[in-house]
């Protein structure tokens, strides 16, 4: 009995671990994609700047 007792309760501890890396997983992850959109948006922004500047 404590034997089955023992494993559930590593099993539940593994269970909690995983959950906690994948809210931090996907946090990274959401942070990461709002920040290359930022990126491409301010290159963006540059190049239709520069395309206004140009003679013509």
């Amino acid at each position: 009995m404590s034997v089955g007792r023992e494993q559930e309760r590593k099993l539940a501890a593994i269970k909690a671990t995983l959950a906690r890396q994948g809210k931090w997983h996907s946090l990274i992850l959401t942070v990461a994609t709002l920040l290359a959109v930022a990126i491409l948006g301010i290159l963006l922004l540059e190049i239709l700047d520069m395309r206004q500047v140009e003679p013509g």
